[in-house]
């Protein structure tokens, strides 16, 4: 398990100077749809690992205690609004330092804020390349952004995708952009795909199942960079690990959603984002990410 996962680690763009230097003409930026490892590797979110860590949600030290009590080789590092000091960068470096491999970034959730509303591009611009400056410390290949809010009157569609757009295009050579299917607008998501090449998806199991639009998100399966396989990890009386219950959506089946996406060609990263760590054991959690490897072979 370790020694394919290791193939993945990859740093200071390693991996795009082998993939791309035959391909493509120097300093051209490669399109989104090119980017995918060989093949899909599995990491775990770092987003709710600090009960691990002995800490609250957002203590940098209680993550990086949790990355280390997890002990896996790859994991999703989830950004912060509220770190404030250290930054991104910091954060991203001392991660790596763990002899961790980060493959994605997942960008705070203020983003889903402000991508589609009037006057805030320029802070939007801000937040994403801070994002993309930790991406590029931590070697990440990919930054998951949440790209529209419910409670916000003034979305607007075609102002969101100017902005994904710019921003896509602005990222560092090797690091795509990918838009989560969080809930109330994935109807959208086809008119963004099609005006912006550069923007990959994120499919969240938990959301897709709650609107039931498991159809739709297989039917993009070639512009989807990203699983994130939201989930309790429940046990068997036999202490059998199960996957699939969330805590909003209905019970989805983990092994058939995998399955599927691996049929249809899926080469990005498969990310448990586990729900209720603090009633789990670390041991549970690899078991979890042991299940997901299995299912991807």
């Amino acid at each position: 398990m370790i020694t394919r996962l290791k193939a993945h680690q990859l740093t200071d763009g390693e991996f795009q100077d082998m993939v791309y230097m035959e391909i493509l003409p120097a300093n051209s930026k490669p399109d989104a749809r090119l980017m995918m490892p060989p093949g899909p590797v599995v990491q775990c979110s770092t987003g709710s690992l600090s009960p691990f860590g002995g800490g609250s949600y957002w203590s940098v030290p209680a993550v990086l205690r949790g990355i280390k009590t997890l002990g896996w080789p790859a994991v999703e590092l989830r950004l912060w609004a509220e770190w404030g000091q250290p930054d991104f960068v910091e954060v991203a470096r001392k991660v790596r330092g763990q002899g961790v491999a980060v493959h994605t970034v997942h960008a705070p959730p203020d983003t889903e804020r402000i991508l589609g509303c009037a006057g805030l591009k320029e802070h939007a611009m801000a937040l994403l390349m801070r994002c993309a400056a930790g991406a590029e410390a931590a070697g990440a290949r990919g930054i998951v952004v949440h790209a529209w809010d419910l409670r916000i009157s003034g979305f607007h569609l075609p102002l969101l995708i100017d902005n994904l757009g710019a921003l896509a295009h602005a990222m560092p050579a090797g690091v795509v952009l990918s838009v989560e299917t969080i809930p109330g607008y994935l109807k959208v998501l086809p008119d963004i795909l099609r005006d912006c090449p550069d923007v990959m998806v994120t499919v969240d199991t938990q959301w897709v199942s709650l609107e039931d639009s498991w159809d739709f998100v297989y039917q993009i399966a070639s512009r989807v960079n990203n699983l994130h396989i939201q989930t309790q990890v429940n046990t068997t009386g036999s202490g059998d690990v199960q996957l699939g219950r969330t805590q909003y959506g209905p019970y989805f089946y983990a092994e058939k959603v995998v399955r599927e996406f691996i049929s249809r060609g899926f080469k990005g990263a498969i990310t448990l984002e586990p729900q209720g760590v603090a009633g789990t054991t670390p041991e549970q959690l690899r078991q979890a990410l042991l299940l997901l490897e299995k299912w991807s072979l």
